[in-house]
């Protein structure tokens, strides 16, 4: 077997210009700071899914329209 293996990462280097880069943050981020973002966007989310959506009226006879997309959308 002294055929040459194609690696995964030669086959995509040369789109690597392609792929956006995050910059390393300019200090330590603290695990309470991670933990604090953390609840609040849990917390925003909770609100948020009790919330209706204007314009969307409820049929008792017909399938919710938006049933798949309410998690990500955050409404009730």
């Amino acid at each position: 077997m002294s055929a040459s293996r194609v690696r995964l990462i030669d086959i995509v280097r040369p789109f690597y210009f392609m792929v956006p880069q995050v910059e390393a943050p300019m200090r330590r981020v603290f695990f309470n700071d991670k933990l604090v973002n953390t609840v609040l966007a849990v917390l925003f989310f909770l609100v948020g899914s009790e919330i209706p959506i204007f314009g969307i009226q409820k049929v008792a006879d017909r399938v919710d329209p938006l049933y798949w997309m309410r998690p990500m959308l955050a409404s009730k």
